[in-house]
């Protein structure tokens, strides 16, 4: 699987709190700071620097560790972010980062952080004022560190790193892998969520053509599917060591069939169930059909056959 590496300096913690965050999106991951010992990059496919910036240009420990290490670093791709007051202003603050490291330096970003005058000192704060004051900006004390942006910054490097590093295999091999795995297996968790729910159910699944359908008499699901269509599906076998994975996690969108359709009479058929005696049931049976749309797939015989062990499958491109 591939490695990241998230490098950074922080003064007051601020730059440190996202790169943890950024790590836990991004695993398997180690997040270090500049001047840790015995790290050795090679190990890693993926390097992520984290930089506070302080009077205008960001921490010359980090440009130190990359011109240390600019070798390695050259044949890998990297990303970067910073901490600062003014986040429009990334293209000035990265301008040297860009220059070392050319095109190996993928993707950054710049979050305004926060200011807590009680953690600063004498000279942090008298450097500060000097900068605000040359932006017409007031002093004051603020906290903009907002996480759904952090989020978002590491799902973006997530799927740049799966797209750029990984050894893929032929779309259409893949397909037939994907396919024969959810066609050899009977049963899923689908898991569903709103507000502050949460739910993971255990069921059964018939797959055909990009589609899977679950029949059930109903339950806390619907609390979430009536709110929220975006379902996750996993499907995978016992756990019999590190080299033979096989588990597969699916994004989908969930819909109910029409107990009346057509379709609904042959997803029964699908399942060898005879719609009559479905009818006489003293209850509704309820088909949920998810349209699938992507699907990481974890598979150990893939590196036999000399691909990466994690495939991603896009169902619908």
């Amino acid at each position: 699987m591939q490695r990241t590496l998230v490098v950074y300096n922080s003064r007051f913690g601020t730059t440190y709190e996202i790169a943890k965050k950024i790590g836990l999106i991004l695993g398997p991951s180690k997040v270090i700071k500049y001047d840790e010992k015995n790290i050795d990059i090679n190990e890693y496919d993926f390097i992520v620097f984290g930089t506070p910036v302080y009077n205008g240009s960001i921490d010359e420990n980090i440009i130190k560790f990359i011109l240390k290490n600019i070798n390695q670093l050259k044949v890998k791709k990297c990303a970067a972010f910073c901490c600062c007051i003014k986040d429009k202003d990334k293209e000035k603050y990265f301008k040297p980062l860009k220059e070392i490291l050319g095109e190996s330096l993928i993707f950054f970003e710049g979050f305004t952080g926060r200011i807590k005058e009680e953690e600063l000192t004498v000279n942090d704060l008298n450097e500060i004022r000097l900068l605000f004051h040359q932006n017409n900006l007031k002093l004051e004390c603020f906290d903009n560190i907002k996480i759904d942006e952090i989020i978002d910054f590491a799902l973006k490097l997530k799927h740049m790193k799966e797209d750029l590093l990984t050894n893929k295999i032929p779309e259409a091999k893949l397909k037939f892998y994907v396919e024969e795995f959810l066609n050899c297996h009977s049963t899923c968790t689908l898991s569903t969520a709103s507000n502050k729910r949460v739910r993971g159910t255990p069921i059964e699944y018939n797959y055909k053509n990009n589609y899977i359908y679950l029949l059930t008499e109903g339950g806390e699901k619907f609390c979430n599917l009536l709110k929220n269509c975006s379902v996750s599906v996993s499907v995978y076998d016992n756990f019999q060591g590190m080299g033979k994975l096989a588990g597969m996690q699916i994004q989908g969108e969930a819909f109910l069939i029409d107990e009346k359709s057509r379709e609904y009479k042959d997803v029964l058929n699908l399942r060898g169930i005879n719609y009559e005696n479905i009818i006489k049931l003293p209850i509704t049976m309820n088909i949920i059909k998810i349209k699938l749309l992507k699907a990481e797939f974890i598979y150990s015989k893939f590196k036999s056959l000399g691909y990466d062990s994690k495939q991603i499958y896009y169902f619908t491109r």
